[in-house]
C-alpha cells in the first residue's frame, strides 16, 4: 500500500517545496494540498515544489467544478502537470469549503463531478476537447502543448452514487475519514460497477483505492489526544453513517444533540467537548483517527494494515501540527512497514 501525506493549508510556495522534497526522500507517494477557502492559490503554491522534485506525486485535494468551470481547471491542472513532468494529481469533488463559502447548492452534485472529471481526462491526452454535457460545455479546447503523462484525476468519494460514477469516469478515488468496518464494502462497490460497465478491460485497468486518514502522532501522547479531539469534529462531519459501525443508536443521537459543543471545541482550539463523555470521545477518536505517541504507534500501524486488506491501495494520511516531524515519523515507521 502506498502512504501519501496530506498538509493543511497556509503555507508558502517555499514551504511546501521543503516539505515535499522531505517527503520525497522517505519515499512517499504523493504530497496533497488543499484547495481551502482563504488559503493561498494551490497549483500556484505547489509550483515550487513541481521543479525541486523528481518523483514524488504533487496533489491538489479537492476542487469543485461549481467553483471554477472545468476549462479552467485544466489549465491549471496541466501547468502543474508540465511543471511537474507528468506527476500532478487531482481531487474533484462536488462540494468543499469553498462550495460552502461562495453559496453553492448541491444540484446535480454527482453529474457535474462525472463532467468535469471527463473534460480534464480528456484534456490530460493533449487532444482537442470538444464536449457538450448536461451541465458543462467544452468547445475547441486544443491543450496542444501538453506532451507529458495526464494528470491523475481522483473522484472525492464516499457513498453508493459517487462511487458508482467514479468506477467509470475516474483514475480512483479518494474517500475520506471512512471508518475501516466501510471501506471494505466501498471497495466492492467500485469493484462491480467497473465490472459492469461493459468496457472491454476496464474491469483489469489499474484503480486508485485512497482513503484520506487523520494522523495525530506526536512524542508526547497528551498533545497527541488533545489535537484528536480538538479536530474530531470534522471527521466525516461527526454524520450517522460515519458511526454506525461502532456506536450505539443512542449515542449516536448523542453525537447530534451535542454538536455545538464539539464545534465550539474546534474553534476554540479545545481539547474540552462540553456535555459529552468521556468514553464517547474516546471511542471517536479509536474509530475515525490515528492518534498515538510513538510507543504506541507500531499498534496502530497494524491497525493501517487492516486498511489495505479491505482493499485500499493508497492511505493518506492528513498530518497537522508540525508536519515535517509527522512526515519524519510517517517515512520512518509506517511507509517501511506498509511497502
Amino acid at each position: 500500500m502506498i502512504v501519501d501525506v496530506a498538509v493543511e493549508h497556509g503555507y508558502a510556495m517555499d514551504e511546501y517545496a521543503r516539505l515535499g522534497t522531505l517527503a520525497e526522500r522517505y519515499g512517499i507517494g504523493t504530497l496533497w494540498a488543499p484547495n481551502g477557502t482563504s488559503s493561498r492559490d494551490a497549483f500556484l503554491s505547489l509550483s515550487g515544489l513541481a521543479r525541486a522534485s523528481s518523483r514524488i506525486r504533487i496533489g491538489i485535494q479537492a476542487m469543485s467544478p461549481y467553483e471554477m468551470h472545468p476549462l479552467k481547471i485544466a489549465n491549471a491542472l496541466l501547468t502543474l502537470n508540465e511543471l511537474a513532468a507528468g506527476r500532478a494529481s487531482i481531487l474533484v469533488g462536488g462540494g468543499g469549503a469553498i462550495f460552502g463559502a461562495i453559496g453553492g447548492k448541491p444540484l446535480r452534485r454527482v453529474r457535474a463531478t462525472q463532467e468535469c472529471i471527463d473534460i480534464l481526462r480528456r484534456a490530460g491526452t493533449g487532444e482537442t476537447v470538444n464536449y457538450a454535457g448536461e451541465i458543462f460545455t467544452v468547445r475547441n479546447y486544443r491543450p496542444q502543448w501538453t506532451v507529458q503523462p495526464p494528470p491523475r484525476v481522483l473522484a472525492g468519494a464516499n457513498l453508493p452514487q459517487m462511487l458508482r460514477m467514479a468506477a467509470r469516469s475516474a483514475n480512483g478515488i479518494m474517500m475520506s475519514d471512512m471508518p475501516l468496518p466501510l471501506v471494505g464494502n466501498a471497495v466492492a462497490t467500485v469493484r462491480d460497477a467497473r465490472a459492469a460497465a461493459g468496457e472491454p478491460g476496464l474491469a483489469a485497468t489499474a484503480f486508485e483505492f485512497n482513503n484520506w486518514w487523520a494522523w495525530h502522532v506526536h512524542e508526547d501522547k497528551a498533545r497527541a489526544e488533545a489535537e484528536a479531539r480538538t479536530r474530531i469534529v470534522l471527521r466525516g462531519m461527526l454524520t450517522k453513517p460515519y458511526l454506525e459501525p461502532f456506536l450505539s443508536e443512542e449515542d449516536c443521537g448523542l453525537v447530534a444533540a451535542r454538536m455545538p459543543a464539539f464545534y465550539k471545541a474546534l474553534r476554540g482550539g479545545s481539547p474540552v467537548i462540553e456535555g459529552v463523555p468521556e468514553r464517547l470521545i474516546r471511542t471517536l477518536v479509536d474509530n475515525l483517527t490515528l492518534t498515538s505517541d510513538l510507543r504506541g504507534l507500531d499498534a496502530q500501524i497494524d491497525r493501517l494494515k487492516s486498511f489495505e486488506k479491505a482493499g485500499l491501495t493508497h492511505l493518506t494520511l492528513g498530518v497537522h501540527e508540525d508536519p515535517a516531524a509527522a512526515i519524519r515519523i510517517i517515512g520512518e515507521r509506517v511507509v517501511p512497514a506498509l511497502a
